[in-house]
């Protein structure tokens, strides 16, 4: 959305997370939250005049509980 490369929004999420706790316990966790979190706030704020999908898809049902 802003440009970065995928290596370069990784290494960005790192030094973020790093300064912000001090390590990093598992990041691949971190980053799965993160993708939830940024696909409901995308969902929520420039869709909210389309009905809402069925929570058929684990992936939709995860979001929606988040």
């Amino acid at each position: 959305e802003d440009g970065r490369t995928t290596n370069g929004l990784l290494v960005q999420l790192h030094d973020e997370v790093m300064a912000h706790r001090g390590e990093v316990s598992n990041f691949a966790s971190f980053l799965r939250v993160t993708c939830l979190r940024y696909l409901r706030h995308k969902y929520e704020s420039s869709q909210l005049n389309l009905p809402k999908p069925e929570a058929k898809s684990p992936v939709v049902r995860m979001v929606g509980r988040a």
